[in-house]
């Protein structure tokens, strides 16, 4: 597992693409066209990034929500501004990243429920962690 997440790593970062898990179809092929996949077609981990728009960065508030929400998910999930990424359930590994605003942050997602923990992650950085700005 470990080297079919480094070979996705590389292409990722070689090509500056940026992979969700999804169905390959011709419009995702010059995208994905070197990264492993099952059987099905499928993606075989999401990995994006995801931007700290939040006033406060990823504060300690911040971070247990983030935390919180990973908790929920059997998927693993990781973060981070480049590799080696941390475990996004731990809430000391999140505080030790001190992403401000503005910081990007990669995530990978990785496991059953990865497109459920992927959607939540996503939808709790747009609502600003719940803090309004």
């Amino acid at each position: 597992l470990a080297v079919l997440a480094a070979n996705i790593g590389q292409f990722i970062y070689q090509t500056g693409c940026m992979n969700i898990f999804q169905k390959i179809t011709p419009q995702y092929k010059s995208c994905i066209k070197s990264c492993p996949s099952d059987r099905d077609g499928h993606i075989v981990m999401i990995q994006t990034k995801i931007k700290v728009i939040n006033k406060l960065g990823l504060h300690a508030r911040a971070a247990t929500k983030l935390a919180s929400l990973a908790g929920r998910y059997s998927c693993a999930i990781r973060t981070g501004e480049k590799p080696p990424l941390v475990d996004a359930k731990s809430i000391m590994s999140l505080m030790l990243l001190a992403a401000n605003q503005g910081t990007d942050l990669i995530f990978e997602f990785d496991g059953p429920e990865q497109e459920q923990a992927h959607t939540a992650m996503r939808a709790l950085f747009d609502d600003y962690f719940g803090e309004g700005e």
